[in-house]
């Protein structure tokens, strides 16, 4: 089912930023929003779907990708939790079950246009999770690359103390 088909106030009613944005919903497996909505009931803090549409829907670009939306919906999202809880965000996506992809960007900037920690979360079907993290251009996935991996949970956990403490840059 498309993401379109769903309604705003019973649906995703913490994200009204997709229809403000004008995200392509039609675009959107409808999972992929109610699954952004069941991260935000268990979180319970503010979370922040990117206003980058291609952070939703892609038209070009790799096939693999599960954001891609050419004869087939997107089956992906990418959003800023609170600043300061992305390890506690991280923590609680792994508890839903339908998200099995979690990629982790150190190197973004949020919707105020500053440094702000990015999450991707997606509904790929290949039997097992994937993690991955993104920090200066540069992709770590566990299983392939653990030590870089662990080095950029270990800097997002420093980095939620500056965000917390209000010591980030």
């Amino acid at each position: 089912m498309k993401a379109s088909n769903l309604i705003l106030s019973k649906d995703f009613p913490h994200f009204p930023e997709l229809i403000d944005y004008d995200i392509p919903l039609e675009l959107l497996d409808a999972r992929v929003v109610t699954t952004l909505q069941k991260i935000r009931y268990v979180f319970g803090k503010a979370m922040h779907p990117t206003p980058d549409k291609e952070g939703w829907a892609r038209l070009d670009g790799s096939k693999t990708s599960q954001h891609y939306a050419v004869g087939r919906l997107s089956k992906a999202g990418d959003f800023f939790p609170e600043r300061g809880y992305m390890m506690e965000c991280w923590l609680i996506a792994q508890q839903i079950k339908d998200v099995m992809g979690i990629g982790l960007y150190l190197d973004t900037k949020g919707i105020d246009g500053a440094e702000w920690p990015m999450m991707h979360y997606d509904l790929r079907n290949s039997g097992r999770r994937v993690f991955w993290a993104r920090d200066k251009g540069k992709y770590y996935t566990l299983g392939l690359d653990d030590e870089g991996f662990w080095q950029c949970i270990n800097k997002l956990i420093e980095k939620d103390k500056e965000f917390r403490n209000g010591t980030a840059p």
